[in-house]
């Protein structure tokens, strides 16, 4: 971990962006904002519950440096 962040700060900055107030990625004149980035992640919980993953059982995601697919 870097010297001149704590955990404190690091957790102060991604509750700020899981909150919806700061841009967490931008792909050519697209961007997503900690807010997308929460929904995202809950229907990607959804769908897995849906499909019968639970609690303790092991998930491996691939995604792409970018935002979508086909962008």
């Amino acid at each position: 971990m870097s010297q001149q962040h704590g955990r404190g700060h690091i957790a102060h900055c991604l509750g700020g962006a899981l909150a919806g107030r700061d841009t967490v990625a931008v792909s050519g004149n697209r961007r997503l904002t900690g807010a997308g980035l929460a929904d995202g992640a809950r229907r990607l919980a959804a769908a897995l519950s849906n499909l019968g993953v639970r609690r303790g059982h092991v998930v491996a995601v691939v995604a792409f440096n970018r935002l979508g697919l086909g962008s």
